[in-house]
C-alpha cells in the first residue's frame, strides 16, 4: 500500500475503535530532505525520530509509563539549554552550562554505588557529611570539626591549639 502524501495544512478528527490496530507516522522535511518524524504505534508508544525519520531518538511508552531517550539524546531546560541531562552511551551527565549554580535540595542526599546500597557519600541537613571507602565511613564532619576513621596521611600539618595523642596532650 502506498503512503499518502499531504501538502499544506492537514486537519484531523478523532478515530475511536476498540479494534483499531494501526501505526501512524508523520514526517516533515525541508527542501534538503531534513526534518523530524513522529510515530504513534499500536503497542502504546509515541516515538520521536531523528531528522532523517529513520531511528527512534525518544519515545513515551504508555504501557510502562516510561519516557525513554536513546544515547546522546538530551533533556534540556532553559531558553539557552542551560541545564542538560543525558547519557552518551558510556557515561551519564547532569550539566549546568555555567549560567548560575546547580542546587540539589533535600533533607539528605545519598550518593551510592550503582545497583547497590553501598554508600559513597552522605550529606545530612544540619548534621553531617560522610565520605566512604568501600561502604565504610572514613571522614565525617561534626559540630566541632571532623572525625577521621583510619589513618590520616598528610604532607604537612598545622595545628592551632592543643594536640591530643593516645589520650595525652602535647
Amino acid at each position: 500500500t502506498a503512503s499518502p502524501t499531504f501538502t499544506g495544512v492537514v486537519g484531523a478528527t478523532t478515530i475511536s475503535s476498540p479494534t483499531l490496530n494501526a501505526t501512524i507516522n508523520l514526517k516533515t522535511t525541508d527542501a534538503n530532505g531534513e526534518g523530524i518524524g513522529l510515530g504513534i504505534d499500536a503497542d502504546k508508544k509515541v516515538r520521536f525520530y531523528d531528522d532523517q525519520g529513520a531511528s527512534t531518538k525518544m519515545y513515551w511508552n504508555a504501557s510502562t509509563v516510561t519516557q525513554k531517550f536513546e544515547d546522546s539524546s538530551k533533556i534540556a531546560f532553559g531558553s539557552s539549554e542551560d541545564l542538560q541531562i543525558y547519557h552518551d552511551g558510556s557515561n551519564s551527565y547532569i550539566k549546568d552550562a555555567d549560567t548560575g549554580n546547580l542546587y540539589l535540595e533535600a533533607s539528605a542526599i545519598l550518593v551510592r554505588k550503582a545497583g547497590t546500597s553501598e554508600n559513597i557519600a552522605k550529606f545530612v541537613q544540619d548534621d553531617r557529611v560522610e565520605l566512604y571507602y568501600d561502604n565504610a565511613s572514613k571522614l565525617t564532619t561534626t559540630s566541632t570539626g571532623i572525625d577521621v576513621t583510619g589513618t590520616a596521611v598528610t604532607d604537612g600539618l598545622t595545628v592551632a591549639g592543643n594536640v591530643s595523642v593516645d589520650g595525652g596532650t602535647i
